[in-house]
């Protein structure tokens, strides 16, 4: 049985319905999203990170961005100084990449104070603490912590501001 004819459909010469039909045009903003996202990738290798994902998607901002970068910096000195043992392996090749060894004693001891003071702004065992734990130090997927997150972020954003 022969099959029938679709009416209206872009056809190559041949006959033979066209692939273009079923590509979908990109928006003039997808289409910067994508340039802008390729040449921070290129830029910055910290937006390979799970959170450089998501700020470059939009869902974060880039002043969250710094905040989440800060904290994770933060945490590797506190992890330095404390020896607690860090969280996974990626999260050490992230702490690398983005910078967080450093050898002096005092600013390794002043960057975990700083972290410990920027925690308990959160509050230990909210929501926004296990998002930051889970999405930052740990390069998970955020999940339902997503709205958490943005808002520990915001208020770390918003202290470290007020600390400078």
């Amino acid at each position: 049985m022969a099959r029938t004819k679709t009416q209206g459909v872009e056809r190559e010469p041949s006959g033979r319905i066209s692939r273009k039909a079923d590509v979908q045009q990109m928006s003039y903003s997808q289409i910067e999203r994508m340039k802008r996202s390729i040449h921070l990738c290129a830029a910055d290798p910290r937006h390979g990170s799970i959170v450089g994902l998501l700020n470059l998607s939009g869902q974060i901002s880039d002043a969250q961005f710094r905040a989440a970068n800060t904290i994770h910096t933060l945490r590797q000195a506190y992890v330095a100084v404390y020896g607690v043992p860090a969280l996974n392996v990626k999260a050490i090749n992230l702490g690398e990449l983005r910078g967080a060894s450093c050898n002096d004693p005092e600013i390794l001891r002043d960057r975990a104070l700083a972290y410990t003071r920027a925690m308990d702004r959160i509050g230990h065992g909210t929501a926004a603490n296990e998002a930051i734990t889970w999405v930052v130090f740990q390069d998970q997927q955020p999940g339902q912590w997503l709205d958490a997150l943005k808002s520990g972020l915001t208020t770390l954003s918003k202290w470290f501001d007020g600390v400078k």
